[in-house]
């Protein structure tokens, strides 16, 4: 994978002391790249091996929550591992309190199935909300449970901090999961005959041990109707072959990537193998540019949105460049992202970047936007733009900007509701007499009702 970092041939890493322990190994080690749980704290295995000047076995790993982490994988000036966020790493002892996971069709029985009682006689309850202090009987539980057991049925599978780890035996998940529909849509699109094949459309296995998209493609291609997939703070290994993703996501729309530290690179060789894509989530990446990029010739995405919230994007042109291939991009999040100012296209340095003309809605929320000559910037960019949403930004923090009955006074084919601008007419420049005259609209109906002082202390 592009940008990862590579476990060396060598050993572990650290710099605190390490106790010595004898750890009585009664399982095969892990391997690098292994997903683990250790106290309900998720982490990748880095490294695995001896560390200098101590006995034993050590397994070098990068935490999920880099706060955890003590050092970079550096010991005594030896490195025997790298991380994908600095200072997240630190070296345990392989101990059996350590959870490497279960499978995705265990997780699903665990948490959906309840065991049935069989009991005759009725079942004493707690209520939740009562904290232990309320008991009632209930009768014929084991009916209630017969029908949630029903996991053929769910549309939305919540797996998400379930500790999925692996995928089953092929066939093993429509096998436990048959479908109520006679006939289910084939990879191709088809309709085809098909009695085992579970009616889920949604998947949530965020937070979870799948260290591979080889694993996500395995559970993926017994989920036929599957259209939603989140994969929130997961650490995913790159496919060992573009192959095992065959039929995997064909008739996926929905992608959830935020918060797994994967690259603009790696989500592009990943959605290229997603043909009906139309919603791609790349959140809280620690992303700072979108480019280089190697896009497949030809590039033909159907993504209508992109969310990029959270990230570390500076730089509007580089965003614009990266995302000029996406012909059909409708909607662009860019909420906290530190764009402190939008410059002109028809600038020197900016004519090579294309607009992008399809794009209708914008959100800089949060973002550091703040002139309104960024915001004027934004005719040449985005021709086609209808909506923009500046809540948060430092233009409008702390500020009552509600023109519900009118229009914006500096940007007049924009109604402005709320910190959301829609235009409402066609885009024409502003001259500088028209930029003097909006300015000063603008500070007479919005800035200056600001700073004076009510009737009453007026009086």
């Amino acid at each position: 994978m592009s940008g990862r970092p590579h476990a060396p041939r060598a050993h572990s890493v650290t710099s605190v002391i390490f106790p010595e322990v004898k750890v009585k190994m009664s399982s095969p080690l892990p391997s690098v790249g292994t997903r683990l749980c250790l106290h309900k704290h998720l982490a990748t295995i880095r490294y695995v091996g001896e560390v200098d000047g101590t006995k034993g076995t050590w397994l070098g790993v990068e935490w999920d929550d880099p706060s955890r982490g003590k050092h970079d994988g550096i010991k005594d000036g030896k490195q025997y591992f790298s991380c994908l966020v600095p200072n997240a790493g630190s070296f345990i002892r392989p101990v059996p309190a350590i959870d490497y996971g279960r499978s995705f069709l265990q997780a699903l029985t665990e948490k959906y199935i309840e065991a049935f009682h069989g009991a005759e006689k009725p079942e004493v309850v707690v209520l939740g909300s009562s904290n232990g202090a309320i008991q009632v009987e209930a009768v014929d539980l084991d009916k209630i449970r017969q029908k949630f057991a029903k996991v053929e049925r769910l549309r939305e599978i919540s797996l998400d901090k379930e500790n999925v780890s692996s995928a089953d035996p092929e066939g093993l998940i429509r096998t436990k999961c048959p479908s109520n529909h006679p006939s289910t849509p084939s990879r191709c699109g088809a309709r085809e005959a098909d009695k085992h094949a579970t009616d889920a459309k949604g998947v949530d296995l965020s937070y979870s041990l799948i260290p591979s998209w080889d694993v996500i493609a395995l559970i993926a291609r017994e989920l036929p109707l599957l259209e939603r997939l989140a994969l929130n703070n997961d650490r995913l290994q790159a496919f060992s072959s573009a192959f095992l993703a065959t039929n995997a996501f064909q008739g996926l729309t929905e992608l959830e990537l935020n918060a797994t530290l994967m690259t603009w690179q790696e989500m592009l060789d990943v959605v290229t193998l997603m043909p009906i894509l139309k919603q791609v989530e790349m959140g809280y990446n620690r992303l700072t540019k979108l480019l280089p990029a190697r896009y497949p010739d030809p590039f033909d995405s159907g993504i209508e949105v992109v969310n990029l919230d959270g990230n570390q994007l500076s730089d509007w042109t580089d965003v614009c460049r990266a995302l000029a291939p996406f012909t059909r991009l409708n909607r662009l999040i860019l909420s906290t992202n530190p764009l402190s100012t939008i410059p002109t296209r028809d600038g020197s340095s900016n004519t090579d970047v294309q607009p992008l003309p399809q794009v209708k809605h914008l959100a800089l929320l949060s973002a550091g936007i703040s002139t309104w000559e960024s915001v004027d910037a934004l005719n040449s960019w985005l021709p086609g733009l209808e909506s923009l949403s500046l809540s948060g930004t430092p233009l409008v923090e702390g500020k009552s900007l509600n023109f519900r009955n009118g229009t914006h006074p500096r940007c007049p084919n924009w109604t402005y509701m709320a910190t959301i601008c829609h235009r409402t007419g066609p885009v024409s420049p502003c001259s500088r007499q028209y930029t003097h005259q909006s300015s000063s609209t603008y500070r007479r109906r919005a800035v200056l009702p600001l700073f004076r002082r009510p009737r009453a202390l007026q009086d």
